[in-house]
């Protein structure tokens, strides 16, 4: 309950800053949180869909001591999965040039660590599944 009432105060917030400025980039930001809203609100109602799985339900393992070669490259999968879903706005942030004051640096500079931390993540653990032999055992079931 709590999460939803801090979003309501930011939507507020950014809602009450768009009307004064009419500042375009406010009304898309509140596009967007009113679209995050409505798919975590979508998602709650209805867990067992298929969308709400691939993007929501999903986890990633990085204790590549403990995991065999297809773990190594399905988790690989999914971290540069998530590596392209920061990518994007990346690339939306640079095609609109928007001005990078102080808010929309802040947020590129964000952005760009998720994605580098994820890219790099997930070009860690393929490369790591490529060199794992195949009749690997984790040394847990090896007792």
């Amino acid at each position: 309950m709590l999460r939803y009432t801090i979003f309501l105060l930011i939507y507020a917030f950014i809602f009450y800053k768009a009307i004064k400025t009419e500042d375009p980039i406010d009304f898309c930001l509140l596009g967007l949180l009113s679209l995050i809203f409505g798919l975590n609100y979508i998602a709650v109602r209805n867990p067992e869909a298929l969308w709400v799985k691939c993007l929501l339900r999903e986890r990633v393992r990085t204790d590549t001591k403990y995991m065999t070669r297809q773990e190594l490259f399905s988790s690989g999968g999914r971290f540069l999965k998530y590596a392209l879903f920061f990518f994007i706005p990346l690339i939306l942030i640079s095609y609109l040039r928007l001005e990078l004051n102080f808010f929309w640096g802040s947020v590129f500079f964000g952005v760009s660590i998720f994605f580098l931390s994820f890219f790099g993540g997930g070009l860690y653990l393929l490369i790591r599944g490529s060199l794992r032999k195949k009749d690997y055992v984790p040394p847990e079931e090896r007792k």
